[in-house]
């Protein structure tokens, strides 16, 4: 259903890129137009060749920091956090 077509993969959190490069697999085995991806968080520890084309915050985090993403209908509640 995606042959041919523009396709925009989007994560929570870029880190190491290891959920991106096994999410981007299958699109490589079939004739898209084009792939893009999306990130909410960027840390930037990338351990895989994986970059985001679109990213919405870049943080500065070490290892052992956890970025927590809320994204609800409650408004107050929504946010990047580090913890």
């Amino acid at each position: 259903a995606v042959a041919d077509k523009s396709v925009v993969v989007v994560d929570d959190v870029l880190n190491t890129g290891r959920t991106l490069a096994f999410a981007l697999a299958p699109f490589l085995a079939v004739p898209i137009r084009k792939l893009q991806i999306a990130v909410l968080v960027n840390r930037g520890h990338r351990l895989y060749p994986v970059s985001a084309d679109f990213v919405g915050y870049s943080l500065s985090t070490t290892f052992d920091d956890h970025v927590l993403v809320r994204i609800g209908s409650d408004s107050s509640d929504q946010g990047v956090f580090l913890v």
